[in-house]
């Protein structure tokens, strides 16, 4: 965001500028027609000031933040096998670790391979709550990371 707002700061300040100037230099013109002439070129000059807006607003002209690519759902061995089914599994697998229903949820979705902001996105929570309730899961599970939390409990569920 600071850097969309750099930009349309500094975009309004070349276009204001040159704007002002035409302005001065209206001020010297001695004929009618040349003042109107100027003063046509300054309207058109607010014509890119419009689109810069607009463009500013959508977030059309300045490239996106690359997007963290969609979690992938680990093999579980079930293709065949839908989603709720899956989750329903995982829950009775998990309910010896001792985990609360809150670090169930976070484990879900580490589980199926969502980052720490994902997670957070996904359970309207903040991403410092997602890393205490990673690092509560851990504890309570004894694992040092993910890749060893998702390995135990890929081979807990065989």
């Amino acid at each position: 965001m600071k850097k969309k707002l750099l930009f349309l700061l500094l975009g309004l300040v070349y276009i204001l500028s040159v704007a002002g100037l035409l302005m001065l230099h209206v001020q010297l013109i001695v004929g009618r027609a040349e003042r109107r002439m100027a003063m046509l070129e300054i309207l058109l000059l607010l014509v890119p000031v419009v689109v810069f807006c607009v463009c500013w607003a959508r977030g059309t002209w300045i490239p996106e933040e690359k997007q963290p690519a969609e979690p992938h759902e680990p093999d579980t061995g079930c293709a065949d096998i839908d989603m709720a089914e899956t989750a329903e599994r995982f829950y009775r697998m998990v309910d010896d670790d001792g985990l609360s229903e809150r670090e169930k949820e976070v484990a879900w979705l580490i589980y199926r391979g969502f980052t720490n902001r994902q997670i957070a996105e996904e359970l309207f929570i903040a991403e410092t709550t997602v890393k205490k309730h990673v690092t509560h899961i851990f504890e309570k599970t004894n694992v040092t990371g993910r890749k060893e939390l998702k390995e135990k409990w890929h081979h807990k569920g065989k």
